[in-house]
């Protein structure tokens, strides 16, 4: 959690880890799960309730709930259960289920019970007609928690206080080995930074950028984070809306909104509320405490939940440079493909105007997504009626469609069959066919799954005991694979992966990754001492997708090895033309020997001779149809939080192994290192403390990962 002054104010955020840079960090408090309680000091209530209600179960996710849960009584010490529910929906848990986890922090709740049997309704089986004057045994003593106390919390330090009085605007820069990140503290000297490096992008949540550069490897040598301008974080209330800077985070935007539908007569509010709506599903807490207005509508993605409705609510933003200013729609014209808009490279967004609406005039959003929460939008729409008075009439009308192709899509023609007309039955009809016009989805468009009835919940099994670890997973002292301590001369390892499919390795050329300071070596199948199969079946293997693993660079940090990866150069030749569908492996007569199939009786024979009982006499059918279909089944995630960790620490006698790893099969994986290294099995030992989820994802990935960092480290 960061705490920092502002304008005399503290603010409290529990923002997404994963987007924080230590740049971000300067004149902030920071706080996290290890400082608030510990089981060899005392538990904080939030730590205590969580491991008592059985919320934690692999526990990985675990600190991450305990934060969200503590950065909410932080800014409101008395939360319903629906500020409860918001605060914890950034924060992804596979074991549990969430139902403990609320359970347990809804005791922070004054009403803690939703329920209008006070509890007892759903403990009831059904068919039951019993009466339950106390209700079922509770799953923890709620009489046994420990109080919430805010005075005993932790207070914003003094320093920082101090130094948040005087104004800083000098600029700030941070150089790394490639990238330099500068922050202005000035509108004037962001204007002039975004003229030298027109390229350089904006850095505010780091939500879009860091992401790219972390899991697409786009490199950026210059990176402009304006942090500190302070114009960019104005609000400005005005008769006819209101005006918001484009670097306040959409939790700041969430609050304005909630404002102004208290400040303005509610025939003006239509258009905040919708607006409204769609931010409460952009992310999580965590995404809308540092996600920014700015950054959100200039990313461009067609399935953002916001532009929809801005473009259908008569938005429209601030574009400033060195050469002035201009005031641009956001419409279909503002956004000219796939996350571009025409904002020229020089240009900023200064701010964003929400217009309340007009007299008779109502706006909606709407959103299809996986999930009502944390979920990236399949569909969404904005849309804009504007009746004339005292009638049914439309005026004026304006929809907007998102991820149905590369931009926002307009309605043109389903408008256009609407306005001037009234609003009934026929008018509707005659405008769903104009939009089957309007909207033209072709076979890559998102979505178009069937929806299969969930399995019903189960009743828990055995008796409600608190997880062993619990405690120590809700304070962060539970240790995982990576929170073992680095070693002195800690080595680490990254995989090069092949970018071609079903394609012959020509060259590999480590010139530039050996000169990299850092790296120590490149290891490939030439060093396996022992069996060089992948999955240990006894016959080797063709390597005919792309990201097969070809070789792994050895350096001595995570930065280093990726890098050097990145660096190594692979020349490929291709073995045949490239085979992705079915289709395609039908028509090019590609198809896996021997053929697996199952027939019963001649198939051909019996289309012919078909005969039907029918009134108990036999008669042959004259023509037949054939009924065909098809049906597709995709890959499924694992989706396990703690991702693949391996420490191998080599023992000199007799030369053993140590092995520290998350996986569900040790042996296996004790077996398949010992062979890959040529050893006995028993000179190889597997630690596995705990496991951060796995759901069978960590079988015999972590074999043949970790026998090759076993090689490297032999």
């Amino acid at each position: 959690m960061l705490l920092r002054e502002e304008s005399r104010h503290i603010m409290e955020r529990n923002p997404d880890p994963e987007t924080v840079l230590l740049s971000y960090l300067r004149k902030k408090s920071v706080t996290t799960v290890e400082g608030i309680g510990s089981t060899k000091t005392k538990l904080h209530p939030v730590q205590e309730r969580i491991a008592k209600a059985h919320g934690s179960q692999c526990g990985f996710c675990t600190p991450g709930m305990v934060m969200s849960m503590y950065s909410l009584l932080r800014n409101n010490p008395h939360p319903t259960v629906d500020d409860i529910t918001e605060a914890l929906a950034g924060n992804l848990c596979r074991c549990t289920g969430y139902r403990p986890i609320v359970d347990g922090y809804r005791t922070f709740c004054e009403s803690e019970n939703c329920c209008q049997l006070n509890g007892t309704m759903c403990k009831v089986e059904n068919g039951s007609v019993e009466h339950i004057e106390n209700g079922d045994p509770e799953l923890f003593r709620k009489d046994e928690l420990l109080p919430l106390d805010p005075s005993q919390d932790l207070i914003f330090p003094p320093e920082l206080m101090r130094m948040a009085e005087t104004s800083d605007q000098s600029s700030q820069r941070f150089c790394g080995e490639r990238v330099t990140w500068v922050s202005p503290g000035s509108l004037e000297e962001l204007l002039q930074l975004k003229t030298d490096y027109p390229q350089a992008p904006l850095v505010m949540g780091n939500t879009n950028i860091g992401l790219d550069m972390k899991f697409k490897g786009i490199f950026h040598p210059i990176i402009i984070s304006p942090t500190r301008v302070a114009e960019l974080f104005e609000v400005t209330p005005r008769s006819e809306g209101v005006c918001i800077g484009a670097g306040c985070s959409m939790s700041v935007l969430k609050s304005v909104l909630e404002r102004s539908i208290t400040d303005f007569p509610a025939e003006n509010t239509h258009m905040f509320r919708a607006v409204l709506q769609q931010i409460k599903l952009v992310g999580g807490q965590q995404i809308r405490n540092v996600a920014t207005l700015g950054g959100n509508i200039v990313s461009a993605y067609p399935n953002s939940d916001l532009t929809p409705i801005l473009a259908a609510g008569r938005c429209t933003l601030v574009a400033l440079s060195k050469d002035g200013r201009r005031r641009i729609p956001i419409d279909k014209e503002f956004f000219c493909g796939f996350a571009k808009t025409i904002l020229k490279p020089e240009e900023i967004v200064l701010s964003v105007f929400i217009p309340a609406s007009r007299p008779n005039e109502i706006m909606y959003a709407f959103r299809h997504a996986p999930r009502k929460e944390n979920a990236l939008a399949t569909v969404n729409a904005g849309m804009r009626v504007w009746f004339h008075e005292s009638s049914a009439v439309v005026k004026e009308i304006s929809i907007y469609y998102g991820g149905v192709g590369a931009t926002i899509v307009s309605a043109d023609r389903t408008c256009q069959k609407i306005a001037g007309r009234p609003w009934e039955e026929d008018t509707l009809s005659d405008a769903y066919g104009a939009l089957v016009d309007d909207i033209k989805l072709d076979s890559s468009a998102p979505g178009g799954k069937n929806v299969l009835e969930s399995q019903s919940d189960q009743d828990p099994v055995g008796r409600p005991m608190m997880h062993r670890s619990a405690l120590s997973q809700a304070t962060g002292e539970a240790v995982y694979c990576d929170d073992l301590p680095r070693s002195d001369g800690e080595l680490f390892l990254a995989i090069v992966t092949s970018s071609r499919p079903n394609a012959k390795i020509s060259q590999i050329d480590f010139t530039e990754t050996l000169k990299l300071p850092g790296v120590v070596d490149v290891v490939t199948a030439k060093d396996i001492p022992g069996k060089k199969f992948r999955n240990f079946s006894g016959y080797d293997e063709e390597l005919l997708a792309e990201n097969e693993m070809i070789c792994a660079v050895v350096a001595n940090s995570t930065e280093h090895a990726k890098h050097g990866a990145a660096l190594v150069k692979i020349s490929y030749e291709d073995l045949q033309e490239r085979i992705f569908t079915v289709e395609e492996a039908i028509a090019k007569n590609s198809f896996f020997l021997p053929k697996r199939q199952i027939e019963r009786g001649d198939v051909e024979k019996g289309f012919k001779e078909a005969e039907q009982t029918y009134e108990g006499k036999i008669e042959q059918i004259l023509s037949m149809q054939a009924v065909s279909g098809e049906i597709r089944i995709g890959g499924q995630e694992h989706f396990y939080m703690e991702t693949q960790s391996f420490l191998v620490v080599p023992v000199g006698e007799e030369t053993e192994m140590k092995v520290y790893l998350s996986t569900q099969h040790p042996t296996f994986t004790q077996v398949a290192v010992a062979e890959t290294l040529g050893i006995p099995s028993n000179r190889v030992s597997c630690h596995v403390k705990r496991i951060g989820g796995a759901f069978g994802g960590k079988v015999t990935k972590t074999a043949i990962l970790a026998s090759i960092t076993a090689v490297a480290t032999w």
